[in-house]
């Protein structure tokens, strides 16, 4: 699971959704148009009372049902748990705006010490804010394609995933040969990821798309619905089977019925977030041939974010002040046993036990009693998800036939290439998925079936 800049494993859910203003009871049909001057002015003053620490002053603008879901004390919690993740705050970038129907979407690229993100404040026709998202910001960089991905083996076409009002964008890669082949549905980490995955200058599913393709795979990557779809997801929305596993599901039927594609031998590749949830997945989906788990963990999350949060408060490169303000989180994780808090990192703690409920020995026992293969990847460069995490899988399905273990020692949390443990800041350099893993979920798959 990526982090809100894949520094933790989490990515904040939806903070809030867009909804109709109830502020004001002149109809929407006789209101004006929302100008772009006016949607900017709205979250620029938004933008310095989160700098200023005026929360009262920032949500002043919200919806009603925007208030309701994130008032001043989530607000500061959430500004706050930023700079926890991603180092001291810098500054905001000039914005730019989008029209979304009769509102406007006002993204600022957002600095802190460790990572950028894209600020999105949206407005309502009304000029009240009625969405607020926090997302990995979207690379300028063209894409280079790895060494590995032959792009003259195979085409890409655009196909819709799943129903409204959750539709969304999905493309599909398909080798050329006119033999039936194996599929693939790759399934993200947390946070409002496109289909590429993007993280900083990294897009890791358009890699292994690349790199599956020129294997003979056909893959499918789709929009995840946080991104595409954010602004309507409300509070109700907050929850792992609403931004994950149904929009998995309908993606696997999807790939089943295109051409070309034998439906015996369609697998999904869960990364991170996308990893933890694949055997439930693979659980509502029987008809798979299996799933790789690439970085996913069978822990409680709690457990796994408080190893995160260690890690990063032990960098020489954390500042005193961020390593103070981490461990200050770490003992609001662990004592909430005493004290429930409301958010952990930001997000409602609800999230979280929702998120844990799909574990521990509920994805165990739904991965032991899944009947197809598995594939369980882990990278000895990832301070996310660990060895812990990895021995606790072998542990899980010890017994279990069909199911591989590969460890790759030099890879991190993106399945990128190095030497020593990597940092958060590495998540900012461009480095591709590397061949090692592609050929070896490749390979595994190719072995599943023999002509």
């Amino acid at each position: 699971m990526i982090g809100l800049a894949t520094f933790t494993v989490l990515v904040l859910p939806a903070l809030a959704a867009a909804q109709p203003d109830g502020a004001t009871t002149q109809p929407a049909a006789k209101r004006p148009p929302l100008t772009t001057q006016r949607a900017v002015e709205v979250a620029t003053a938004f933008s310095e009372h989160l700098v200023a620490g005026q929360y009262d002053a920032a949500t002043k603008p919200f919806t009603q049902r925007m208030r309701s879901g994130l008032d001043a004390r989530k607000l500061r919690q959430t500004w706050l748990g930023l700079a926890k993740q991603l180092g001291p705050f810098d500054r905001f970038e000039a914005p730019r705006h989008e029209r979304l129907n009769e509102s406007i979407r006002v993204t600022f690229p957002a600095h802190w010490k460790n990572a950028t993100l894209d600020m999105q404040v949206v407005i309502s026709r009304a000029g009240r804010i009625e969405g607020l998202w926090f997302r990995p910001s979207a690379t300028t960089q063209p894409y280079q394609p790895p060494a590995y991905v032959h792009a003259h083996r195979y085409a890409e076409r655009s196909v819709d995933i799943g129903r409204e009002p959750w539709r969304l964008k999905g493309r599909l890669s398909v080798p050329h040969d006119r033999s039936l082949k194996p599929a693939v549905v790759l399934v993200h980490g947390s946070g409002p990821h496109d289909m590429d995955e993007t993280i900083g200058p990294n897009r890791p599913f358009r890699d292994l798309a690349g790199g599956l393709a020129s294997a003979g795979i056909v893959v499918l990557r789709y929009d995840k619905r946080t991104h595409a779809h954010g602004a309507k997801m409300g509070p109700e929305h907050i929850n792992v089977r609403s931004e994950v596993i149904e929009d998995a599901l309908a993606a696997i039927e999807c790939v089943r019925t295109q051409p070309g594609v034998d439906p015996s031998r369609v697998y999904i590749v869960g990364h991170s977030l996308g990893g933890c949830l694949a055997p439930v997945i693979a659980r509502d989906a029987p008809e798979l041939a299996g799933f790789v788990s690439l970085s996913g963990t069978l822990r409680s999350m709690r457990e796994v974010i408080v190893d995160q949060l260690e890690y990063i408060a032990g960098l020489d490169a954390t500042p005193a002040e961020q390593r103070a303000e981490l461990r200050s989180e770490i003992e609001r994780i662990r004592s909430q046993a005493q004290s429930r808090p409301a958010t952990i990192l930001g997000a409602p703690v609800e999230y979280w036990d929702d998120l844990d409920a799909h574990l521990g020995e509920t994805g165990a026992a739904a991965a032991r009693e899944f009947a197809g293969r598995i594939l369980v990847v882990g990278g000895g460069r990832d301070y996310q998800i660990t060895r812990k995490d990895f021995d606790r899988w072998r542990a899980a399905l010890a017994d279990r036939p069909n199911t591989t273990f590969r460890w790759f020692s030099k890879l991190n949390h993106l399945y990128a290439a190095g030497e020593g443990m990597a940092t958060p800041a590495e998540y900012g350099e461009s480095r591709p998925v590397d061949e090692s893993a592609v050929s070896a979920i490749a390979e595994w798959i190719m072995a599943g079936h023999v002509d």
